[in-house]
């Protein structure tokens, strides 16, 4: 037996040791593909800028993530960059330039080659974020670049992030090289979101454990949805950046719902009264700040931008509470419990993370490949699989759970011996005839010389003949009536008024197969037995009914001529 078990333990560990060397190899071969896409000739044009702001002028300026000089742009305030362009590639040229929640202006010499936002920016309306790749003229190389940015309505503006220079051919798969990872596990996200609460909801009519799945795929098409836009690789779709800036920050503030619903329904009847009222006071509210960052933005009373704040401190104070009230880990957790645990501290060190690399960034201007690549779409990623998991454990333990209440449901109304139903079931049967109103008939059976083999033979092969006389009556019943043991020889068979014209067919078969089973035991089978009918009775109480056919059975009984009958 230990051997048997050291064995599976070691074929785990092989599979596990396969498992990890096969995804290390795809995703060496992913980082190849994906590097191959990346234009490696980039040209970053961080150096000698001149900065106009106020009416100031700022020379020879490092724009890498630059903080302005005098003071976020307020509404239509404006920053302009300007540099003599210089790039020794070939044109056509491409100039690459994220814009966060402000109009840009781009513009060779005082010609305007592009423009975003300044038509929101006028309406005071909602200027989203995101990456614009720009055809640049011909005749650019060597004449001075202008970059204006304006500040949005209640979107203040404060820094920018570097410009660059590539070549047209490669200047959108360069782009979705880089951010690949993004992309992939945000579409991945998605996908299975679609098909988890797609499947889910249908899957909710059969059964309600399906509810989790549903969950569970809203959380991954919010969470999919929502990477992909933080990481502006949402615009292979489209390119309405005030739409996928929405998208956004709604996904983003959906979030914590199908969240807390799915603690609530981790947690269902196993937190004291106070923790799950919490719990579902959290849940409302973040319902309600949803709501209200919707309508806040539509009446322009607040951006949803500028709601960001007061949701991290939300969130923080929800996911302390969950925590110090054990919803998250406790020692008294399942395995399902615990994977989803798992799954959400690895989203929790990666979202710490990204918070620390944008804070580098943001207040020391700190960057690198490491610092400009967002990591919660892996934690995501991780998170979602974790969920996907525990449910799968779940399931398993809910089915393993079930089949053991019917197993032991079932075994409450079997007879051990044969296999029959016993007398408590065939009470709750009778309890259901007296419901209606239907004719049906019960049969009362004794075999007869039982107490013979018994007493010669020995209680073993009594069990024997009692076995056989069960496997005779179940056949001879099949597809026309139900027995059940009521007692040591006892046996009651309760037929209902559609085959009430088979009766005949039960003793025929009964006759036949008694012969064939009796050849291999001490004595032959043979049985008394007497029949009632609901119409025969009074009330047409089945009680009254098996008492009529219990009396004419013993009748039988009495006047069979038959040796084992006197014994």
């Amino acid at each position: 037996m230990a051997k048997g078990l050291g064995a599976n333990r070691s074929r785990v560990v092989i599979w596990c040791i396969v498992a990890i060397l096969t995804a290390l190899a795809l995703t060496g071969l992913f980082n190849y593909l994906r590097s191959s896409g990346i234009d490696h000739d980039i040209l970053r044009l961080n150096d000698g800028w001149t900065v106009h702001q106020n009416g100031k002028v700022y020379e020879n300026q490092t724009i890498d993530l630059y903080q302005f000089p005098d003071g976020p742009l307020g509404y239509r305030d404006s920053i302009t960059f300007s540099k003599k362009f210089v790039f020794k590639g070939r044109p056509p040229y491409m100039f690459r330039i994220r814009a966060s929640h402000s109009a840009v202006r781009i513009a060779v010499e005082d010609w305007t080659v592009f423009m975003y936002g300044y038509d929101l920016l006028m309406a005071r309306k909602f200027i989203g974020t995101g990456v614009f790749s720009v055809p640049l003229p011909y005749d650019a190389n060597g004449r001075v670049l202008n970059i204006t940015l304006y500040g949005g309505y209640k979107q203040e503006l404060d820094r920018t992030s570097g410009f660059e220079i590539l070549s047209k051919e490669v200047a959108y798969t360069d782009y979705m090289a880089r951010h690949s990872y993004s992309l992939f596990i945000g579409v991945f996200l998605v996908v299975l979101g679609f098909l988890s609460v797609v499947l889910g909801l249908v899957g909710y009519g059969f059964n309600k454990a399906a509810y989790r799945i549903v969950l569970i795929g809203m959380l991954s098409l919010l969470v999919g949805l929502w990477s992909m836009c933080y990481a502006r690789v949402i615009q292979i779709c489209t390119l309405s950046f005030v739409e996928t800036g929405l998208m956004e920050y709604v996904c983003l503030y959906l979030i914590p719902i199908p969240f807390l619903l799915l603690l609530q329904d981790i947690h269902r009847g196993k937190l004291s009264p106070i923790k799950w009222r919490l719990l579902r006071f959290a849940t409302v509210y973040a319902i309600l700040f949803a709501v209200a960052a919707v309508v806040l933005h539509l009446t322009r009373v607040a951006m949803m931008s500028q709601l960001v704040p007061i949701f991290h401190v939300s969130v923080i104070v929800t996911a302390i509470y969950a925590v110090s009230a054990g919803m998250i880990y406790s020692r008294k957790n399942g395995t399902s419990e615990k994977i989803f645990a798992l799954g959400l501290l690895a989203f929790f060190v990666f979202a710490v993370w990204d918070i620390i690399r944008y804070n580098l960034q943001y207040y020391y201007l700190f960057t690198s490949n490491l610092m400009n690549m967002t990591w919660v779409p892996f934690g995501a990623l991780l998170f979602i699989l974790a969920l996907v998991a525990a449910y799968v454990v779940y399931v398993f333990k809910s089915v393993a759970e079930k089949a053991e209440k019917d197993l032991l449901a079932e075994l409450a109304y079997k007879d051990v011996l044969t296999g029959l139903f016993n007398r408590t079931k065939c009470e709750q049967i009778f309890d259901v005839l007296d419901q209606g109103n239907d004719d049906f008939a019960i049969i009362s059976i004794d075999m007869n010389g039982l107490k013979l083999v018994n007493d010669t033979y020995g209680h073993s092969d009594g069990d024997k003949q009692i076995v056989a006389f069960a496997e005779v009556l179940q056949e001879a019943l099949n597809g026309i009536g139900t027995a059940a043991r009521v007692g040591g020889d006892e046996f009651v068979c309760i037929v209902r008024s559609s085959h009430l014209s088979e009766l005949h067919v039960v003793k025929e078969r009964m006759d036949e197969m008694t012969k064939s089973r009796s050849q291999n035991l001490a004595v032959n089978l043979e049985a008394s037995y007497g029949v009632a009918f609901r119409r025969e009775v009074d009330g047409g109480l089945a009680k009254d009914v098996y008492r009529v056919a219990d009396e004419r059975m013993y009748a039988m009984k009495k006047e069979s001529k038959s040796k084992l009958v006197r014994h």
